[in-house]
């Protein structure tokens, strides 16, 4: 079983998306992903295709999910490259892919067999591709 949580980046819809996710089961790590299916828009159309694990160039032990303990989770991209903190220490960082340049859309949260309370807060840097307005998703 996969316990996880994290941040959906440049959420165009369900199958196109950068994911960066803080794992705590099978074993504690931060890993990124990207799913990349051109012309698909739900999860009835890509299902669990087009996943690409991101190559990390820095990656460190993220501290414990644990109950009741509070963490700031958060990702910044500039260009191509992605930096991940966890409570203001830098735990991944990586270049994207090419294909997450087509990517426009809102930040968000995804979790799997994890309880949480969680607050957003996101800040729009320079150059960053456009979010598609409601209802334009192909």
């Amino acid at each position: 079983m996969r316990a996880q949580l994290g941040l959906k980046l440049r959420a165009m819809n369900s199958c196109n998306l950068i994911y960066v996710m803080w794992r705590s089961e099978p074993k504690s790590e931060v890993t990124v992903q990207i799913k990349h299916n051109p012309g698909k828009v739900t999860h009835e159309d890509c299902g669990t295709a087009g996943y690409k694990r991101i190559k990390h160039t820095t990656r460190k032990k993220p501290p414990v999910l644990a109950p009741n303990a509070q963490h700031k989770l958060s990702a910044a991209i500039d260009g191509d490259a992605l930096v991940v903190h966890i409570d203001d220490k830098l735990v991944w960082q990586g270049t994207l892919p090419a294909e997450a340049r087509d990517l426009g859309g809102p930040a968000g949260f995804r979790t799997d067999n994890v309880k949480a309370e969680l607050a957003l807060e996101t800040t729009a840097r320079a150059g960053a591709p456009a979010c598609p307005k409601p209802g334009n998703e192909d």
